[in-house]
């Protein structure tokens, strides 16, 4: 049609048989490009099964193999694995130590004892990391046999004890943990010992140097004993006299230092340990104090203690006197069903942690027969009574952040946080360098503490006294907005007031969950003026341990 026109332009008819090759070209190339993508997967199929067998060499076939180790390790014994694989890969595994260093005894079997002489003849010489963990011996019909087999398993790596590096026995129900560590082994560097069940007195010689650390003080990096003795198990500060590459120490022995008692040496005598970064201590308020006065950590030390649940402890259980308090910047206090716990008390910028159990102090048993009121501490949640404790412990401590979250009070009747002005100007002026306060106190039942820590803050500006002058971040439980104009009013004094005396908030946070103006809080106009004076932010914690990371984020 377009040839019959006449009138069409030249110019025209050619651009359009211009299009009509480009189009003819691309269908084409279209057709022979899906001919291609269909003849791939055939191609590929044959070269996969013409390729040859073992492309990969030894090395990334036995990475393989520790790595899949690794994700069953604690599924049983490993070398049961081995029996899906090709015969190539499975002799990689035979000849490689490394892949055998590393075993689990979970119980004494002679299946088991098979397993624990195959890993210890094909590690050959490499290093051997051991974990032991049984449950109870059977019922006594099988008790002389499992005997039988854990005596000759001790005897296998008695063998071969100038190798191990790691070894961590937790037997449960049995006495004879010490066994496993009535010989020499001069390499290792960490050593975990629990035991349920009291080892009887008097001790053999042997194992008192055991226990004493005598004998692998030499290399020894890491302690740990957890076995519950009914007297003493020997002079254990003279033991870690000895141990000066020690770096991580763990102790659980539920003892109460005395004369000739369980740690042996009395008085004012100290071990130091300048290489330790990691110290556990699961034992009684009074042991707790007793270790923590004689033992010397550097600053940078992180510092695990946590209280027995059925002994009772000091409120806090730490001694003023402990050098490392001289170098602690944080402390957070936070109370749960059970009493006191202090949560996280870090040195900046090292590092020393307290967690007492998870992340807590525990200073009431949750599981004690006795009522609260007939327990042996003074008022254990009376907020101004911990607020004394925490001023007379950690008075020598330059707290930059001090963090107070308390109860819930509809699940603790007869908790009180009630702290006038001159209590919280007390403790303020104990710690003048702080620079962030966290108080999620629940104000339903003394709604005046909140106030009267606003009106601390906001006083003493006329007369230049104002306190913690480098505080720039304030963090309060979102409950206190419903306190509506009381509450507003006194934060904005407080604001304006510090805002006068050049020493302004910079953060004013209110965690714990959401809020919404207007729903019976702050009024959307109340919001906005407040934002006019500093930066306000809504936080909900799931977990108290997210507070720093959450503030982290705001203050960046």
């Amino acid at each position: 049609m377009l040839e019959q026109d006449s009138r069409l332009d030249p110019d025209r008819l050619q651009r359009h048989e211009i299009y009509e090759k480009a189009r003819e070209k691309r269908i084409a190339v279209e057709q022979r490009f899906l001919s291609l993508r269909n003849e791939l997967p055939a191609l590929s199929q044959a070269e996969n099964a013409s390729a040859p067998l073992g492309r990969l060499s030894d090395d990334i076939l036995l990475e393989i193999f520790i790595t899949v180790r690794d994700e069953w390790f604690n599924r049983g014994p490993g070398w049961a694995r081995l029996a899906h694989v090709c015969r190539r890969w499975r002799a990689v595994a035979l000849l490689s130590g490394a892949f055998w260093n590393k075993f689990q005894i979970t119980s004494f079997t002679k299946q088991t004892l098979i397993y624990v002489f195959t890993c210890l003849r094909y590690s050959r010489r490499c290093p051997l990391t051991i974990w032991v963990n049984t449950p109870k011996i059977c019922s006594e019909e099988h008790a002389a046999e499992q005997r039988a087999v854990q005596t000759k398993m001790v005897e296998f790596i008695k063998s071969q004890a100038y190798r191990v590096v790691l070894l961590d026995v937790n037997l449960s129900g049995q006495s004879d943990v010490i066994k496993w560590i009535d010989f020499t082994m001069p390499a290792l560097k960490h050593l975990e010992l629990a035991c349920d069940v009291p080892i009887k007195d008097p001790l053999p010689p042997e194992v008192q140097d055991a226990l004493d650390l005598k004998r692998a003080a030499c290399q020894l990096e890491a302690f740990r004993t957890i076995a519950r003795t009914e007297s003493h198990h020997g002079e254990l500060l003279d033991g870690l006299s000895r141990c000066e590459n020690l770096r991580e120490l763990k102790l659980a022995c539920t003892a109460v230092p005395e004369k000739d008692g369980p740690f042996g040496v009395v008085g004012r005598r100290t071990v130091s340990l300048p290489k330790l970064h990691t110290l556990e201590i699961d034992d009684s308020g009074d042991t707790t104090l007793y270790l923590l006065e004689h033992l010397i950590v550097p600053h940078d030390c992180v510092v695990n203690c946590y209280v027995a649940e059925d002994v009772p402890a000091p409120l806090i259980p730490i001694p003023s006197s402990w050098a490392s308090l001289r170098e602690m910047r944080s402390l957070l206090v936070t109370f749960e069903h059970n009493g006191l716990h202090v949560l996280a008390s870090k040195v900046l910028p090292h590092g020393l942690d307290i967690y007492p159990d998870e992340f807590s102090f525990r200073t009431i048993s949750s599981t004690a027969t006795r009522p609260l009121a007939d327990e042996p501490l003074a008022r254990p949640h009376d907020l101004s009574h911990i607020l004394d404790e925490v001023a007379m412990t950690f008075s020598s401590c330059p707290l930059e952040v001090l963090q107070i979250c308390l109860w819930d009070p509809a699940k603790h009747p007869r908790a009180t946080s009630q702290v006038t002005t001159a209590q919280w100007d007390s403790l303020l002026s104990t710690f003048p360098s702080l620079r962030r306060l966290v108080v999620t106190a629940m104000p339903q039942r003394s709604p005046d503490t909140s106030l009267a820590l606003l009106q601390t803050l906001g006083s003493g500006a006329a007369s230049g006294s104002m306190k913690c002058p480098q505080l720039t971040e304030l963090v309060l439980s979102d409950d206190v907005v419903y306190l509506a104009d009381q509450f507003y009013d006194v934060v904005v004094e407080c604001l304006d007031a510090r805002q006068a005396a050049g020493k302004p908030l910079s953060l004013l946070c209110f965690a714990g969950g959401a809020h919404t103006p207007g729903g019976g809080g702050f009024s959307a106009e109340q919001l906005k003026n407040i934002q006019l004076r500093v930066q306000v932010e809504i936080i909900a914690i799931g977990e108290l341990i997210e507070l720093d990371n959450c503030l982290g984020h705001l203050t960046e």
